[in-house]
């Protein structure tokens, strides 16, 4: 009964002003819930019930609150899918 997550990254590395964007989406349905899935790039990813993905050798962890670790990351997300953006003007 666990939240999926779905990772999206967007790195513009031709203005050195331009951070990564990094944004977070979740679906309602329990994705990524109870069968396994397959690791990315040849490493296993686990899923549980609390919806653990490994993403490039690394545990994300998918839960009620809807937190998740991407590249020793955390951003805080509730059901009603928020973006995490960072940007410089």
């Amino acid at each position: 009964v666990g939240n999926g997550g779905v990772f999206t990254e967007q790195k513009n590395i031709s203005n050195p002003k331009q951070n990564v964007w990094v944004i977070y989406t979740y679906s309602v349905d329990g994705k990524n819930g109870q069968d396994g899935k397959d690791g990315v790039n040849g490493i296993d990813g686990q899923n549980g019930v609390d919806g653990k993905d490994g993403v490039n050798g690394k545990d994300g962890q998918n839960g009620i609150d809807g937190k998740n670790s991407l590249n020793n990351q955390e951003a805080s997300n509730s059901i009603e899918d928020k973006d995490v953006a960072d940007s410089i003007d």
